[in-house]
């Protein structure tokens, strides 16, 4: 095992096989949704992580996307409808349908052969929004077993919370203030939809309801203990206190002393990220 790919080029340019950047067009619900999947050098079939980004997705983790194609895996980002130039408009149950649409393209035999994927050696991984989405489309899909949800944002308790009778004014306030910001970049959608849309699903999408879901799943949650965005899932850990009532043994939790985006712990987030899968997956 070895962590180089962290910081360090390849030693022996594959030049038969180079690493690239290829584009990528996912169909989604008659829409088209716009990313690129970096290819590590080698033959293959290679593992392959599937990234999540949130809402908006200002954060993209390209970082790490590129340290997992240094470690040997193909590493795909994409856009969800109606965001940063995708076809169709934003809604959070668009972003469960595209991230499902975004598996089974990777998950599809014929693009299994064309982007040489190993399908026994798949991974989700998301950030704040994009964790909610990989850990309810994991819970969904059959073809996901490993799941690494980093500063989960859980629209679901987020709802309720607001929804809280005892609850200060300022917290739903705040909420409603950043999908202000949030809705900027996105198209066909406002807060008070998003808003509503997740007051109206606030149970089917709690996290801690759905944890029985994630059975037989191997999980990574990774969250920031000065996190002022998923705070909720921050104070005593909810979700992995439900996923272990629900009898959940193969989760793992990681806490660092880092805000929403990891901005001060990008390396140490990516040591996490490669040490877990490094369990099961051969690391370069």
């Amino acid at each position: 095992m070895s962590f180089n790919c962290i910081c360090k080029d390849p030693e022996f340019p594959d030049l038969r096989y180079p690493a690239d950047l290829l584009d990528l067009t996912i169909p989604s619900h008659g829409s088209d949704l716009y990313g690129i999947m970096y290819t590590p050098q080698g033959r293959g079939p290679h593992p392959t992580a599937l990234i999540l980004h949130g809402f908006p997705g200002s954060e993209q983790n390209v970082d790490l996307a590129q340290i997992l194609r240094r470690g040997g895996f193909n590493s795909v980002v994409f856009h969800y409808r109606g965001s940063w130039g995708s076809e169709g408009n934003f809604s959070f149950e668009h972003v469960l349908e595209d991230s499902r649409a975004a598996v089974e393209y990777l998950m599809d035999p014929i693009n299994r052969e064309r982007y040489m994927i190993d399908p026994s050696k798949f991974v989700l991984i998301g950030h704040s929004m994009g964790g909610f989405a990989a850990l309810m489309t994991g819970a969904a899909m059959a073809e996901v077993d490993r799941i690494i949800a980093i500063a989960t944002y859980n629209l679901g308790a987020v709802a309720k919370e607001r929804q809280r009778e005892n609850r200060d004014e300022r917290y739903a306030k705040d909420i409603y203030e950043m999908f202000i910001n949030c809705t900027r970049p996105l198209k066909g959608t406002s807060p008070e939809s998003l808003l509503d849309e997740i007051k109206e699903k606030a149970k089917d999408w709690d996290l801690r309801d759905l944890a029985h879901r994630l059975k037989g799943k191997k999980l990574l949650t990774i969250a920031g203990s000065r996190d002022d965005v998923s705070h909720l899932e921050i104070h005593h850990n909810p979700l992995m206190t439900a996923l272990r009532k629900a009898g959940v043994t193969t989760a793992k939790d990681v806490v660092m002393t880092t805000s929403h985006s990891f901005h001060d712990k990008r390396i140490a987030l990516a040591e996490a990220i490669l040490k877990w899968l490094s369990s099961d997956i051969p690391i370069r």
